[in-house]
């Protein structure tokens, strides 16, 4: 069994202040089990103000986490907070590890070498790993994501996201371990010992998917060039996709990818369109892949905000929930950018533990027909995972 303890402030300039409120509601000392790990999270203002270090010092346990562009646990929600979950059990056990510096020469390294130092503790195949990547230009998560899948020969569910602020330049974001504050460093956290996952994807609803469906029929990976033999300008025009409408808004151009029948689809997004009319995408989408046409709005980011809580709750085994959804949700949200973390608190109550953290990409599980999973890097969609 894995209990989650949470506590949650906005106390950002006056560090004994902030550890006043979080120490008293985590009740560390009638509540910890025998081994322990926090996730901490929280907007990127708390970075370099000494909030971060002092509540990570005080914690007899390591700490892992990232900076959002917000963030929810029972009771609290906002874009200005900081959130603290502890995991802690007596028959499961937690591994960490903080990687060197990130970089487009040494990525596979890093993130390789990051995930073997955290398995040295682990006794026998991981539950499961939570991922926790700096965001990068010059570096997509697919590839981090695809770095981590091999490492793992593939065997190890893979859940997280990338780090990510209110700033889209990217410049302020940060991995917390231990107190630090990396901009470029990477960090994970292995379940291992008597614990087991369920994970949850839903990104687009049903209603704003389009019907047809097409077949990638080039492909280098992240460059779509043709689907069912035309340029992807060509084949969104036959769809009734203005260019214009696919380059300049892309949000009404998601590319929903089913890579073998029956698995669940994964939402990807579209960023630039090349000359020959091919277009690179936030993830891989091999060749062959099938392919429909989705939209992301503001009823759609509720409603399938609703029905992953609602799977949640209905689930009988119950619980600890994580949660990572998507930034660029909260961003179609327009003039109520707490609507979907409001959702989240008042379904979830104090129904069940948990923390959502908002991610600049995800990293979950899907599941294929056979029930077997599939770690897969996620755009638009809201992710959560069930460790118990």
């Amino acid at each position: 069994m894995i209990r989650m303890l949470n506590a949650y402030t906005r106390e950002i300039d006056y560090a004994e202040d902030a550890v006043a409120e979080i120490l008293p509601q985590l009740g560390l000392e009638k509540n910890l089990l025998k081994h322990s790990v926090a996730i901490i999270t929280c907007c990127s203002d708390f970075v370099g103000t000494g909030v971060v270090e002092a509540i990570c010092k005080l914690l007899p346990f390591d700490a892992v986490g990232c900076t959002t562009l917000g963030n929810a646990s029972p009771g609290n929600y906002g874009l200005d907070g900081l959130a603290v979950a502890v995991l802690t059990s007596d028959d499961a056990e937690f591994s960490t590890a903080l990687s060197a510096d990130v970089t487009a020469e040494n990525y596979p390294k890093a993130l390789a070498d990051v995930y073997m130092k955290a398995k040295e503790n682990v006794r026998g195949k991981p539950v499961c790993a939570f991922t926790f990547l700096p965001i990068f230009n010059n570096i997509s998560g697919a590839d981090m994501l695809r770095v981590l899948n091999d490492i793992t020969d593939r065997g190890v569910p893979l859940f997280g996201g990338l780090a990510c602020s209110q700033n889209l330049d990217n410049t302020d974001t940060a991995v917390i371990y231990n107190g630090r504050t990396l901009p470029d460093a990477a960090a994970v956290i292995l379940v291992h010992g008597n614990a087991e996952t369920r994970f949850f994807v839903t990104s687009i609803p049903d209603d704003y998917v389009q019907k047809k469906q097409g077949t990638v029929t080039d492909s280098n990976g992240y460059t779509v060039k043709r689907i069912e033999g035309l340029p992807v300008l060509e084949y969104l025009k036959s769809l009734g996709i203005s260019s214009d409408t696919a380059i300049n808004t892309p949000t009404s151009t998601v590319f929903m990818i089913e890579t073998e029948q029956g698995m669940q689809r994964t939402a990807v997004a579209t960023y630039h369109f090349d000359p020959d009319g091919g277009v690179l995408c936030g993830a891989e989408v091999p060749t062959g892949s099938k392919l429909s046409i989705g939209k992301i709005k503001y009823d759609g980011v509720v409603s399938t905000a609703a029905k992953t809580l609602q799977e949640i709750l209905d689930d009988k085994n119950g619980g600890v929930a994580i949660m990572f959804p998507c930034l660029t949700r909260n961003f179609m949200l327009v003039t109520d950018p707490d609507a979907e973390l409001r959702l989240v608190n008042a379904t979830l109550g104090n129904k069940i533990p948990y923390i959502l953290t908002y991610g600049g990409g995800e990293i979950c599980p899907v599941y294929g027909a056979d029930g077997r999973i599939v770690n897969k890097f996620h755009n638009y969609t809201f992710t959560a995972c069930l460790l118990r």
